[in-house]
């Protein structure tokens, strides 16, 4: 596990890494791993081994993707070296024996179509990079490379009238006492929506618990494709199949948290859902 670039900005010591604070905020990397190996079984009726995660970050969900198994092995892209050298920072020590199923390349997603994997997964929104359906569809053609003839992409899309409006929501975090976090508050905002080019500017801030705010730890523009649109291209690029996942919504209750194959998704506020690419 190495990555060769060095970084021209150090990180700040005296604070937490916004990766990590990332991590804590946001992602929950075995219950991913978990939908991931759920998605596969449900199209190949097998156990996949093999995973690429694209626009990996902090690269969590390759890591727990390796501590599944001794035959499990992970590739993770990203295009940005800081970020692959802190992950490596991170999983070196708690993998061990283990460093070398998980492969850290810093390269354009669309540059690594080789080895060929069994599961894609392009999670927390990432796919929205891309603002026209020319630089999508090269995404997806890229990726149907990347598939072995059994493999599957997963993607995962948020949208709903309540994506277009710019506000801001806070909510507090426990923490990682593990990592030396203390806990914290994790602010999203969505600071502008286009309604002609569908692009959204989204940013996420931080509140440590001595009062220090973060403020633009990420900044994500992006455009709010329709699943309609990202099925629509899936099939043009290649794929045998689209299929939607979401969970259940129930006015009054809310959504129930268990994503399964819909052929339709009632209206509603705001929305979550992964689709997915069959090779």
């Amino acid at each position: 596990m190495s990555v060769s670039r060095r970084s021209r900005r150090p990180h700040r010591p005296d604070r937490p890494h916004r990766q990590d604070l990332y991590r804590v905020a946001v992602q929950h990397p075995e219950t991913e791993v978990r939908f991931l190996m759920k998605c596969y079984r449900r199209y190949r009726r097998a156990w996949p081994t093999r995973l690429k995660e694209d626009f990996c970050g902090g690269a969590h969900v390759a890591a727990e993707w390796v501590t599944m198994g001794d035959e499990m092995r992970a590739l993770a892209v990203d295009h940005h070296g800081p970020t692959l050298r802190h992950a490596e920072r991170v999983h070196a020590p708690l993998l061990e024996a283990r460093e070398g199923d998980l492969h850290l390349v810093c390269a354009d997603v669309r540059e690594i179509t080789r080895p060929q994997v069994q599961v894609i997964a392009a999670l927390n929104f990432s796919v929205l990079i891309y603002h026209d359906p020319a630089s999508m569809l090269a995404y997806l053609r890229a990726a149907r490379r990347s598939l072995s003839p059994d493999g599957v992409l997963v993607l995962d899309l948020f949208g709903g009238p309540g994506a277009m409006h710019p506000g801001e929501q806070t909510r507090s975090c426990p923490g990682d006492p593990e990592i030396g976090i203390e806990p914290f508050d994790y602010h999203w905002q969505q600071r502008d929506y286009d309604a002609v080019s569908g692009r959204i500017d989204c940013r996420i801030h931080f509140t440590l618990a001595d009062g220090t705010r973060i403020d633009r730890a990420f900044r994500y523009d992006w455009r709010l494709w329709s699943i309609a649109e990202l099925t629509e291209l899936l099939r043009t690029a290649g794929f045998a199949r689209a299929e939607v996942w979401c969970d259940r919504y129930e006015p009054g209750r809310g959504r129930d948290g268990v994503f399964r194959p819909v052929r339709r998704m009632p209206a509603c506020e705001d929305w979550v859902a992964y689709v997915v690419g069959v090779r």
